[in-house]
């Protein structure tokens, strides 16, 4: 049964004067309470958590395998991965000039030991996780034969592509095997030093050179190789360490955990490297 006006004390008095009663007031003031909660609601729902962007200096040696690892660890951890791939010698410089990095992977483990010594990565995250190999390529029109070091000297190679010995661990790598089969002297005055490893590979793939001395992680179903006796060289480890100045700690460490992950491992193997376990 409604009750008269006049039995509702304030509120039938402050109907009367055209204003809201107490009860209308702190019911209008608790539905705008709600309608705020829910419109931020909605507001978080409709947008998604900002990716991590992951700056990946890397050995160029790298790059096949590297390709198929971004995706998956972009996919598994929601990560936003950039890569910087060069020489591991002139990615070193780099971040010791300050370039933006968040994690270094170099095919040399000396590089990562003198970024260590100068304080600019973290020695806890290290990891070895790879051990590369070393390939000698010729043109896909050659008509040289090669079937060890030693037939680089066949007339019919001219000109050999590496990477360059001072900053490129696979040049240091070629200039070893040759040294060690006794050919660098002999050969040294056809040699062409390129920057990095993928471009002494690209060079011969051009035609620019006859044969070169490059990853194994390169060759194709097409590649005319053989692969260089690994007695002949020192190791080329593969080693990743989280920069020391990185904004993204926490995704550096996962990317570099990753890398020793079975998955990873099995995409390693498949491109030539052999995996650390």
């Amino acid at each position: 049964m409604l009750r008269p006006y006049a039995d509702c004390g304030e509120d039938a008095a402050a109907i009367g004067r055209g204003r809201p009663t107490p009860s209308e007031y702190h019911g209008a003031m608790r539905t705008a309470r709600l309608l705020l909660v829910l419109a931020l609601l909605g507001g978080c729902a409709n947008e998604t958590a900002p990716v991590p962007q992951l700056i990946v200096s890397a050995a160029s040696d790298l790059i096949p395998p590297f390709a198929e690892i971004e995706r998956e660890i972009e996919r598994r951890h929601a990560l936003d991965v950039r890569f910087n791939f060069g020489s591991s010698g002139e990615l070193a410089r780099q971040i010791e000039a300050g370039a933006p990095a968040d994690v270094f992977v170099s095919a040399n483990r000396a590089y990562v030991e003198q970024l260590r010594e100068r304080g600019l990565v973290l020695s806890e995250t290290e990891l070895h996780f790879a051990r590369g190999r070393l390939a000698i390529v010729t043109r896909a029109d050659s008509a040289a034969k090669i079937r060890s070091i030693a037939d680089l000297v066949n007339p019919e190679i001219g000109r050999i592509s590496i990477a360059d010995p001072a900053h490129a661990p696979y040049g240091v790598a070629a200039r070893e095997a040759l040294l060690s089969a006794r050919l660098w002297h002999v050969l040294e005055p056809r040699i062409i030093r390129a920057p990095n490893v993928r471009l002494a590979y690209d060079q011969v793939v051009k035609g620019a050179t006859d044969a070169a001395i490059v990853a194994v992680s390169f060759m194709t179903a097409e590649s005319r190789w053989i692969a260089v006796p690994e007695e002949l060289h020192a190791p080329i480890d593969q080693v990743a360490v989280v920069v020391a100045n990185s904004q993204r700690q926490d995704a550096a460490r996962r990317f570099v955990r990753f890398l020793s992950d079975p998955w990873s491992r099995a995409v390693l193997e498949r491109y030539g490297f052999h995996p650390v376990r």
